[in-house]
């Protein structure tokens, strides 16, 4: 397989290749998946991502302070014009939540939505800060007409195909 950009400085060609066979099989699983077999698939996949994809970006800036300062420094600076401390702020697909949780300190409340939980257990949350899990169908805890700013970096590559937007 031919790469089309270099690899990154601490992975190899192997676990490249292994983090994109293993994202390929989970989105081929969601995408001939019916939409209570997606409810499963959505509630376990980022275990089983981070499980056999050890070496996963995420998982080492989430570990990594300074590298979870510049990407929340990096996020912040696409939002920071909109926030308010009267803000009631979305994130959708938080990941592991810090940057959800570095918007808490600015606005009034924050909803951080997702299909699972992915946090480090070690993080303590800010009181105006909520987790949402949800089946990635319906979104009933917050109340209608009642957000100010809905943020998402990582998000599109989860809408199915037969999604109807209203």
């Amino acid at each position: 397989m031919k790469l089309l950009k270099p690899l990154p400085a601490n992975r190899t060609y192997e676990q490249v290749l292994n983090h994109y066979l293993v994202e390929k099989a989970i989105a081929e699983r969601l995408r001939s998946a019916n939409r209570e077999e997606r409810k499963r698939i959505y509630a376990t996949m980022y275990d089983e991502l981070f499980r056999k994809v050890a070496d996963h970006s995420r998982l080492i800036q989430r570990d990594d302070e300074q590298l979870t300062r510049m990407a929340n420094k990096s996020k912040f600076a696409l939002v920071r014009k909109f926030l308010k401390p009267s803000s009631i702020f979305v994130e959708f697909a938080p990941g592991d939540c810090r940057f959800a949780m570095e918007v808490a300190n600015h606005v009034k409340n924050v909803y951080a939505i997702d299909i699972s939980d992915q946090r480090n257990h070690s993080s303590i949350a800010p009181n105006n800060f909520s987790l949402i899990i949800y089946d990635g169908y319906v979104l009933e805890n917050i109340p209608a007409n009642s957000v100010d700013i809905v943020f998402s970096d990582q998000f599109i590559e989860h809408l199915h195909p037969c999604l109807v937007l209203i």
